[in-house]
């Protein structure tokens, strides 16, 4: 659920945070490995949450070209419409 997505970003963000405030405070170092995988997990979650569900395509109804393969000049193939047929249920 989008709550859940949010609560984890909020997480994230409070952990960059927390991390920004020590080492301002001078009681930490800064890690730069620590702090991209920090950025990386806030992004990630965004992305999850932004990016939305698949939803299966469904075919159009309507009319749908057949096509046949007949023999070409020098022994190629070639592509042509045969008909319209109409797939109507």
């Amino acid at each position: 659920s989008l709550d859940g997505i949010q609560k984890n970003v909020g997480e994230a963000l409070a952990v960059i945070v927390i991390f920004l405030g020590q080492i301002a405070a001078g009681s930490s170092v800064f890690n730069l490995c620590a702090f991209l995988l920090a950025c990386l997990v806030v992004m990630l979650v965004r992305i999850y949450g932004l990016a939305g569900k698949v939803k299966a395509k469904t075919p159009e109804a309507g009319k749908t070209p057949v096509i046949q393969a007949i023999a070409g000049k020098n022994g190629a193939t070639d592509l042509k419409v045969a008909n319209i047929s109409n797939n109507s249920p």
